[in-house]
């Protein structure tokens, strides 16, 4: 939590993650009592959220295990009654990170080729369970967090759409998907901006912000961060890393490959959170 509040950029917190994987995962399967505190339910869903994130990021990806217990099955931490303070009613979307990021970051070649039957399966599945998902009722406890989830589903959504954008080109032929959904991402995310569910939105409007191509758009994502009731040092990171893919000539530059090749070429890493 303090390297995300904190912005950091040297990739501490991927570290931090997989530190924290050994402990969580004793804690879960060997230590009966854990299950019955109400801190541990909190730190398990803290674990959770800042693992799937850590996805998003390549190099923190490489530092990532194939296959991690707890963000494949959320459902292992729903029992605690503090559940939901990160992933609020979308935590069946937090389990198709690790699937969504490493089909955009290591599979975009194949599937914009169409050239993997397998994988194409893969990529329409996930789709279809993104795009199918509503908010679970018992964990909605208002309009705010209901829209948060709407708001992760949307940049999900948006990542899967990059997924198709050849190698080397611009997101020409994808913008047309891609377009709505910012709209409505924006609109949402404005609509519960002084909202505390916010305070956990910063990694959505980093990858939506990533895929504009029209000023007003920018400008108004900048107008939403310069106006965030918490404004950190993890707000300043993604505003920085958001200019550096807009000033960038190369169209190709975009969404989490774009912020990623940024992020490389000035020795920085993002800290999604």
């Amino acid at each position: 939590m303090y390297e995300a509040l904190g912005g950091n950029d040297n990739g501490a917190m991927s570290l931090h993650v997989r530190a924290a994987r050994e402990f969580c995962s004793h804690l879960i399967t060997r230590e009966p009592m854990a299950r019955s505190l109400p801190l541990a339910g909190i730190l398990f869903e803290a674990y959770a959220y800042f693992a799937a994130l850590s996805h998003l990021e390549r190099r923190a990806l490489e530092l990532m295990p194939d296959q991690d217990p707890i963000i494949s099955d959320i459902d292992c931490i729903k029992t605690y009654q503090t559940f939901g303070s990160y992933m609020g009613c979308a935590y069946q979307l937090y389990e198709l990170i690790p699937t969504i990021s490493r089909l955009v970051l290591y599979e975009k070649r194949s599937i914009s080729r169409n050239d993997d039957p397998k994988l194409q399966a893969l990529y329409e599945d996930t789709k279809r369970a993104v795009a199918d998902w509503t908010p679970d009722e018992h964990q909605a406890h208002n309009y705010a967090e209901t829209m948060a989830g709407m708001i992760v589903q949307k940049t999900l959504l948006m990542l899967l759409h990059e997924c198709r954008i050849v190698e080397g080109q611009g997101p020409q032929h994808v913008m047309r998907d891609i377009q709505p959904l910012i709209e409505e991402t924006m609109s949402l995310a404005e609509i519960i901006s002084k909202e505390p569910v916010s305070c956990v939105l910063a990694w959505p409007m980093m990858i939506t912000g990533s895929m504009m191509v029209e000023k007003r758009q920018r400008h108004r994502l900048l107008s939403l961060f310069g106006t965030h009731p918490t404004h950190t040092a993890l707000a300043e990171q993604t505003v920085r890393l958001l200019n550096l893919v807009w000033e960038d000539d190369d169209k190709s530059v975009f969404g989490i490959t774009g912020l990623g090749t940024v992020a490389k070429q000035h020795k920085t890493y993002m800290c999604y959170a």
